[in-house]
């Protein structure tokens, strides 16, 4: 992501077709397809060779809407970060006795933390809570687990395995270290277009 904000352009509607445009034959439309294909096959800009597959969506206006020209990969990966928004709030909506409720407080560090997840291309983690007060993220690598758990502010990095189970690190949600612990969890959990939820 470039860092800055987001702005719309303004574009036309793309169907918006004038009238004075005539409608041509599809061997036309080939002929002159391939032509142009050859003529501009070389003519791409050093951005535009640069541009990684999975770069942040442009942001266009299409008649008074908004949309975003990006990936279907992507917009699949936000859709399952919106699944685990929901469950988080469901969660927090569950009555006080239910076992699996979590307090205000524990839904907004677990929102802040899904966040910064998804800002740092981390692939889609399962949600659950220990308790009213912590949110655990969870991955899956074959039988091996990796967790980070939210509690009072702190998250708390946690990898298991048949044999093993070790505390790699743990940071304030709001102190530089905390994308430090999330960079340790990308590498395990994944980066990039990996949206669909490991079991």
């Amino acid at each position: 992501m470039s860092g800055l904000t987001p702005f719309f352009q303004g574009e036309t509607y793309p169907l918006d077709v004038p009238s004075s445009h005539r409608i041509m034959t599809a061997s036309s439309a080939l002929v002159l397809g391939v032509a142009v294909g050859i003529l501009t096959a070389g003519a791409i800009t050093a951005a535009e060779a640069s541009t990684p597959y999975d770069a942040a969506p442009r942001i266009v206006r299409y008649s008074s809407a908004t949309s975003t020209d990006g990936y279907l990969t992507d917009l699949l990966r936000r859709a399952a970060f919106v699944n685990v928004y929901d469950a988080i709030e469901t969660m927090a909506a569950l009555p006080v006795d239910e076992d699996y409720h979590i307090n205000a407080a524990t839904a907004e560090e677990a929102h802040f933390t899904l966040s910064l997840l998804y800002i740092m291309g981390i692939g889609v983690p399962k949600v659950f809570s220990h308790d009213s007060e912590s949110v655990t993220f969870s991955w899956a690598r074959g039988s091996d687990r990796q967790y980070i758990t939210v509690s009072e502010g702190v998250a708390s990095l946690l990898r298991t395995s048949s044999t093993t189970s070790e505390i790699l690190d743990h940071s304030s949600l709001h102190e530089p270290s905390i994308v430090g612990l999330l960079k340790v969890a990308g590498q395990y959990g994944g980066f990039g277009t990996d949206f669909v939820r490991q079991q």
